[in-house]
């Protein structure tokens, strides 16, 4: 599960060692918050530990005016999937792009009665702009 949940409030820790397991959090006192906010802050905690879902990104995501917070979060149940987490600063969003690698290798089972060019064909049928366009190749 992923999202901007926007809970600057909140800083988030993960393990420096070799295992990485997740990350755990505590309040950030320099950041205001409403009773409120941290009431739904709770309430959402309580919700992902009810499924196992444990939160994999410490590093800031967000950075405005020289304020940085991890408002971008990633929860998952596998957390043995990532094998790394880069945040990178997007020249398009005040929200870091977030880039995970995984170890999960997908079986995909190829037919080899179905032409190559099936994908290409049902992309032409798409008409993005209008029914006049021409596209390359026809």
């Amino acid at each position: 599960m992923t999202g901007d949940f926007n809970f600057p409030f909140v800083e988030w820790k993960c393990n420096a060692s070799g295992n990485f397991n997740g990350c755990t959090y505590e309040y950030n006192a320099n950041v205001h918050a409403t009773l409120d906010e941290k009431r739904q802050f709770e309430r959402f905690t309580n919700l992902v530990n009810q499924h196992s879902l444990i939160q994999a990104i410490s590093g800031s995501t967000r950075e405005e005016k020289g304020k940085r917070s991890t408002l971008d979060l990633i929860y998952t149940n596998e957390i043995d999937l990532i094998t790394e987490i880069g945040i990178y600063a997007s020249c398009m969003s005040d929200h870091h792009t977030i880039e995970i690698t995984t170890n999960y290798n997908p079986k995909i089972v190829r037919n080899p009665n179905k032409d190559a060019r099936d994908n290409d064909i049902r992309l032409r049928d798409l008409h993005f702009y209008s029914k006049d366009r021409k596209l390359e190749g026809n």
